[in-house]
């Protein structure tokens, strides 16, 4: 992969990490609970959830790079237009709102490895993730020329990303979850969120 793909793989993945959905409220709801610290635990196990499916598409691409090959353009097309129906989809969802009822209920009994395992069931048992990851990743990289290095260049700039997008939340707690509690904010994160993801897809297509 070369620079210019990796920071656009950047980018594009922080977009969507930051774009708020149950992860996203349990992290704020953990972390307003607990603190901090519980929050980033709770954003470790969203990341190791993602990176199940991750390195499972990661070997499936690799398997089956020299047999799409011939047809990458339609595969890079359909990605693109599942990017554009995911931020459509996300602009007009309904506001995630943080209530009493939509946090995870606290307890000083619940240990690390409990918040942690919550995180990775949040983020695991959502297969949604693994039909993201094999449209977006494409877009990214070279199948023909796939390597193991490619695939430990994907997974550190994301899990980096994934980090970021957690530390941001964690880090602007308080100041978030006021702002997911007003609908009506909730809604234009929504929106702006959408209308990044639909320009990311746009882009995709022009640089095809």
């Amino acid at each position: 992969m070369d620079f210019v793909n990796i920071i656009a793989l950047a980018v594009a993945t922080f977009i969507f990490v930051v774009t708020p959905g149950p992860g996203i409220i349990a992290l704020l709801s953990r972390t307003l609970a607990r603190g901090v610290g519980a929050g980033l635990v709770m954003g470790v196990g969203l990341m190791m959830g993602d990176f199940i499916y991750l390195i499972a598409v990661l070997a499936s691409l690799h398997s089956i790079a020299d047999i799409i090959q011939p047809y990458m353009i339609y595969v890079r097309l359909f990605g693109a237009i599942f990017l554009a129906y995911v931020g459509y989809q996300q602009w007009k969802a309904p506001a995630w709102v943080v209530d009493g009822k939509k946090q995870l209920p606290d307890s000083k009994a619940q240990s690390v490895w409990q918040t942690l395992g919550a995180g990775i069931a949040i983020s695991g048992t959502n297969p949604k993730v693994m039909i993201f990851y094999l449209s977006f990743l494409p877009q990214f990289m070279d199948l023909t020329n796939l390597s193991i290095m490619d695939a430990v260049i994907v997974m550190i700039t994301i899990a980096l990303m994934l980090f970021a997008g957690c530390l941001v939340y964690a880090i602007g707690a308080n100041q978030l979850f006021k702002m997911i509690k007003d609908e009506k904010t909730a809604k234009l994160m929504n929106r702006v969120t959408g209308a990044s993801i639909i320009i990311v897809a746009i882009l995709l297509v022009l640089t095809f």
